[in-house]
């Protein structure tokens, strides 16, 4: 949260005269400014980026520039502004040839981050913790980092594991925000994590808000599943009791590198921080509350005077003759792990399962994939050189049928096949015949079974 003085939240209630700063940081010009949008939408445990969208009537090139923003509220005789930070212009705004005005759009420090991982820039030692990690990300991205101090901070990263999946250093800083139970936004221009506070930075009753609506209820959290995608290879930490008295409600962590190769040792810490999470989904209008930032804990206030506590993870907030503002949070997409957490020795027998890790040069899967009427299973192991490669493809047709008909093999193509099964569930004559465009090999055999 932004400090700002009681009488600006006071005058925030009211008709007020407002204003709004915006200027280009390098030559300190301020723009002249139609109609300006602040917005930003996210989840917990992960990045969230503002963005700034302003009418202009200005004609100079304003890619690669970066505009302030300041609003404020004239209090006291006189305009009490807060700095709503620093926003990166990345693209040449469009314009209409004979159009009096543009529309340019920006984006806070996070838009830095938008670019391909690498070890080459990185030029990192491991292993390393996660908070030498982070500060160095944030060196090749330009940003400074808010703090170091931080859950998981000291968690060892042993090896390098994503200039091989070329994923954005965004895409790392979520992977940051799960295994630190943080969520990261822009602060005074400065990276942040910021962890999840229980207890309300501030409260807004029914003199904030022309709209309020809860929608839902998210916990409390008494499961944590750490798992592996796809692969049925989960560990998790439950709280049997809470689980008894209120359901089942998990938070999942599917392939997080930087912890998944150390479940085990960081799962209990982890479960410990975040068990009893709750918080409300809601919809709201309000009169202009412009000093909350991204994730700051908040309580609403309805009619009855009940609070519910939640967090801010969406804005909308128009700003030109007057003031329109829309904020929200959602809870996350329900998850339920519906098999049990697999033992070292249930391991050994799973039909799926990961062989090795992303980032080694061997990779050795089996991907599963399924249609509407068939299974196919493919066995992939490659040299990340490239210079060997073995693929071999199981391929299942299921298709039910009734009565006397024709059943037709499609999509096989000139594939070697070595084995064709057709199955029935009672005696009946099996007639084969393959189409023209079916190729067998030396060693493809019909096998009839009935059941």
């Amino acid at each position: 949260m932004i400090n700002v003085s009681n009488s600006y939240k006071t005058i925030t209630k009211k008709i007020k005269q407002q204003d709004c700063k915006i200027a280009l940081i390098d030559t300190e010009q301020k723009l002249n400014i139609k109609e300006t949008k602040y917005s930003f939408e996210g989840q917990l445990f992960k990045s969230i980026m503002k963005q700034l969208t302003i009418t202009t009537s200005i004609t100079n090139s304003l890619k690669s520039k970066t505009l302030n923003f300041k609003y404020g509220l004239y209090v006291n005789n006189q305009f009490e502004y807060i700095d709503l930070g620093n926003f990166y212009i990345k693209d040449e705004p469009e314009s209409n040839k004979g159009a009096e005005e543009i529309e340019v759009t920006a984006y806070d420090n996070l838009v830095h981050f938008m670019k391909t991982f690498k070890q080459s820039e990185m030029n990192i030692t491991y292993p390393c913790t996660m908070g030498v990690f982070l500060q160095r990300m944030c060196e090749v991205c330009g940003t400074d980092l808010y703090s170091t101090d931080f859950f998981n901070n000291d968690l060892t990263i042993p090896e390098d594991y994503f200039t091989a999946q070329q994923i954005t250093y965004r895409d790392v800083l979520d992977k940051v925000a799960q295994a630190t139970l943080t969520t990261i936004i822009i602060k005074g221009n400065k990276l942040y994590l910021v962890p999840i506070l229980v207890d309300s930075v501030e409260v807004l009753d029914r003199s904030y808000l022309s709209k309020l609506v809860i929608t839902d209820k998210f916990g409390p959290v008494n499961a944590l599943v750490l798992g592996r995608g796809d692969v049925e290879d989960n560990i998790e930490r439950v709280d049997q009791n809470s689980i008894n008295l209120n359901g089942r409600c998990e938070l999942r962590f599917d392939e997080n590198e930087f912890i998944e190769y150390q479940r085990e040792k960081v799962i209990d810490a982890m479960f410990e921080k975040i068990k009893g999470l709750t918080y409300y989904a809601f919809e709201a209008s309000d009169l202009g509350v412009t000093w909350l930032e991204p994730v700051d804990c908040i309580g609403l206030k309805n009619n009855e005077n009940d609070t519910y506590n939640t967090y801010l993870l969406e804005a909308n907030i128009t700003i030109n003759t007057g003031i329109k503002s829309d904020t929200g949070a959602t809870i996350p997409e329900e998850t339920e792990t519906e098999y049990k957490a697999t033992s070292k020795e249930e391991k050994k027998t799973l039909e799926v399962e990961r062989l090795a890790k992303k980032n080694e040069g061997k990779i050795l899967d089996l991907v599963q994939q399924n249609g509407e009427f068939e299974e196919k299973i493919t066995k992939v192991e490659q040299d990340i050189d490239g210079i060997k490669q073995t693929v071999s493809d199981s391929v299942t047709y299921k298709r039910e049928i009734s009565g006397i008909t024709e059943i037709f093999l499609e999509d096989a193509g000139e594939a070697e096949i070595l084995k064709l099964e057709v199955k029935g569930n009672r005696t009946y004559e099996a007639n084969l015949f393959p189409g023209e465009d079916l190729f067998p090999s030396d060693e493809l055999f019909a096998n009839q079974e009935v059941l």
